[in-house]
């Protein structure tokens, strides 16, 4: 064995303390999330899909928990008639109880919504899709089925 291929025998030298800017750089992926970066994998708040979810009865419910284990979502809005329905859902998706409300109309006038889950029941759902794609929002979900005369 060459002595010179051995590290053992050429002492380190010892580092000089990091700047504050080398600290920083190095330091900062380890305090600010990887989206905030603009990371590979991630999402940035920026790039999310601010969504209203309009109907969660059963239904609703299960696509708003299909939803939320998407990292590209944010659920900024909740709206059900059913009072119940609409706590329930808004704890769920951690939504605050001055963003839930009883009238679709008042969640489509919104500025920040981007896209609506509608999940109304089938007499409602081309009601609340007609408005939502007036309002200008994408819209996410169809009935199995129209009603007579609800295609028109």
């Amino acid at each position: 064995m060459n002595i010179g291929d051995d590290v053992r025998f050429f002492p380190m030298a010892t580092p000089a303390s990091p700047t504050r800017r080398q600290f920083l750089s190095t330091a900062v992926p380890f305090i600010v999330s990887a989206a905030t970066l603009g990371r590979a994998g991630s999402v940035s708040p920026n790039e999310k899909v601010r969504l209203a979810c309009i109907g969660v009865g059963g239904q609703g419910t299960s696509n708003l928990r299909a939803l939320m284990a998407d990292e590209r979502v944010q659920v900024v809005a909740i709206c059900d008639v059913d009072a119940q329905h609409a706590s329930a859902a808004a704890k769920l998706a951690g939504v605050p109880e001055g963003s839930v409300y009883k009238d679709f109309r008042e969640v489509l006038a919104r500025s920040d919504v981007d896209a609506v889950m509608n999940a109304t029941p089938d007499h409602w759902h081309s009601n609340v899709a007609i408005a939502a794609a007036k309002a200008g929002s994408q819209h996410r979900r169809r009935p199995r089925h129209l009603p007579c005369g609800g295609g028109e």
